[in-house]
């Protein structure tokens, strides 16, 4: 059997349908944030509206 493009996108569409089913829906998503990192983002944010340079290795 040759893979032609049209095989492949249709397998490409089953996959993706497939995978995306196995994805909870938003609401049933319950997750809360350390405080710790809260804190972090806290102050990333606070960086970037006074217009600091962000670098990755701060802490």
């Amino acid at each position: 059997m040759e893979l032609t493009p049209e095989i492949l996108r249709e397998a490409l569409r089953r996959y993706d349908e497939i995978e995306m089913s196995k994805v909870p829906n938003e609401e049933d998503i319950h997750f809360e944030f350390s405080p710790e990192f809260e804190e972090k983002m806290e102050r990333f944010i606070e960086k970037v509206e006074r217009g600091e340079p962000i670098t990755v290795d701060e802490e």
